[in-house]
C-alpha cells in the first residue's frame, strides 16, 4: 500500500479542560493494522456531543476525538478476511467488546463492562487514517450517502436504543424529547414517529428554527423555552393534566434532569441519554421513585442488530439526518458553534475526498 502516506491530517484536543481547544495538525502517525485490524480511509466524521467532554477535560479520551467515521477500508491487518478490503465500513463508538461476559454473550455490546472505545481507548474518526476492527464495523449501504450515514453511527445508535427502551409504553402515548432540535435529538423525533404504536411527540428545545424542524420531521407539538415560562403546564395541557408517559433526556443540561420528572406521569418512563457533569446527581429521591412507578433507565448506544436496522432505515428515506457539513480545517469552527449550541441537527466534517 504505498500510496498510505506515513503522516497524515487529524484534529487534535489540545489542553483539554476549561480552556481546551482544536486545531488541525499535519504530522500525526498514520496508525498500521494490527492483528485483526484494518486501516480505513476517513472520508466523513460526525461531531458528538461527548467530543466536547474531551475538549473540556470531563472524561479519559484520546487527543483525536470523533467516533462517527465512514470510510474505506484500504489496508488489512493478519487475520482479517481480504473480503473486506476496499468496502464502505462505519466505525463507531464500541470499537471492541469482551466477546464473554453475559451481555456480550445476549448481543448487548454496548453494556460490555470491558468494551473499548473509539476516541476513548484508540484515535478518534477525526483523522484522515483510523484503525477498525471488522466485527465492530458496518457496511453502509449503498444507496446511503456517507455524510448522512456518519451521524447515525452515534447520534442515531444511541436514540436507536433509547426508543427501545419505551416498551412500556401504548399506542397512541406521548413522549417528551428534551434537546429535540439537536444532533441526536433531531434523529430521536424521527425514531419515535417510526415506531408502529402511533406515539406522540413533545418536542422541546431553544428557539424556533429548531421548532421548525421537529415539526417538518413530525412532532405534533414544539415547546420552545425561550419564550415558554411554564413547560410542566404546557405538558400537562397536552396530555390531559397527567403528563407523558414517556420522556427522553437527550440534552446534557443539568436543567433538562431538573425538568424530567415534572413531564412524566405517573407509571411512566424517563430514559437517560444526555451526559452533565460527572458529579451531577439525578434529582429524584428514591421514594419518589417508588411511590410514583417510575421506570428511569439509562442508555449507551444501542446493540449491533439496532445499528443494522438504522442503517438499512436511513438508506430507504425513513430517518434522514439533517446535516451541517464542514471542511476539516474548519472542524475548530464547527466545535466553537457546538459549544455555543448554535447547531441544528448534526455536524459533519468531510475529512477526505
Amino acid at each position: 500500500m504505498n500510496d498510505i502516506p506515513k503522516t497524515q491530517k487529524a484534529i487534535w484536543v489540545q489542553n483539554p479542560g476549561p480552556n481546551g481547544t482544536v486545531a488541525l495538525r499535519s504530522d500525526i502517525p498514520t496508525p498500521q493494522p494490527g492483528d485483526g485490524e484494518m486501516l480505513v480511509k476517513i472520508q466523513y466524521s460526525g461531531i458528538c456531543g461527548s467530543d466536547l467532554r474531551n475538549l473540556h477535560g470531563m472524561s479519559k479520551y484520546t487527543s483525536i476525538p470523533g467516533h462517527e467515521g465512514v470510510g474505506t477500508v484500504v489496508q488489512l491487518g493478519p487475520n482479517v478476511s481480504s473480503w473486506y478490503l476496499h468496502r464502505r465500513v462505519g466505525i463507531k463508538w464500541v470499537w471492541r467488546s469482551c466477546g464473554s461476559c453475559s451481555l456480550c454473550r445476549k448481543g448487548e455490546v454496548n453494556h460490555c463492562p470491558a468494551q473499548l472505545n473509539t476516541s476513548r481507548s484508540v484515535h478518534g474518526t477525526l483523522q484522515e487514517y483510523a484503525l477498525a476492527r471488522p466485527e465492530f464495523s458496518n457496511l453502509i449501504p449503498e444507496a446511503l450517502r456517507s455524510e448522512d450515514a456518519a451521524p447515525l453511527l452515534c447520534a442515531g445508535h444511541t436514540l436507536a436504543g433509547a426508543v427501545s427502551k419505551l416498551d412500556r409504553l401504548g399506542r397512541g402515548d406521548a413522549v417528551v424529547v428534551l434537546g429535540a432540535g439537536g444532533g441526536l435529538g433531531h434523529l430521536g423525533v424521527q425514531m419515535v414517529k417510526m415506531d408502529e404504536r402511533g406515539l406522540k411527540v413533545i418536542a422541546v428545545d431553544a428557539g424556533e428554527e429548531k421548532g421548525m424542524l421537529c415539526r417538518e420531521l413530525g412532532a405534533e407539538e414544539y415547546i420552545n423555552i425561550e419564550s415558554e415560562s411554564d413547560i410542566e403546564t404546557r405538558v400537562k395541557e397536552l396530555t390531559d393534566g397527567e403528563g407523558a408517559q414517556g420522556v427522553i433526556i437527550v440534552s446534557g443540561a443539568e436543567e433538562a434532569f431538573r425538568l424530567a420528572p415534572r413531564l412524566v406521569r405517573n407509571g411512566g418512563t424517563i430514559v437517560v441519554v444526555g451526559l452533565p457533569r460527572n458529579d451531577f446527581q439525578f434529582p429524584m429521591a428514591p421514594i419518589e421513585i417508588s411511590a410514583r412507578g417510575l421506570t428511569v433507565i439509562g442508555t449507551s448506544v444501542g446493540t449491533e442488530k439496532q445499528m443494522e436496522e438504522l442503517l438499512e432505515s436511513a438508506a430507504r428515506g425513513l430517518v434522514v439526518p439533517r446535516i451541517e457539513v464542514y471542511a476539516l480545517e474548519d472542524a475548530p469552527r464547527a466545535f466553537e458553534k457546538l459549544v455555543k449550541g448554535e447547531v441544528v441537527g448534526r455536524c459533519v466534517v468531510r475529512v477526505s475526498e
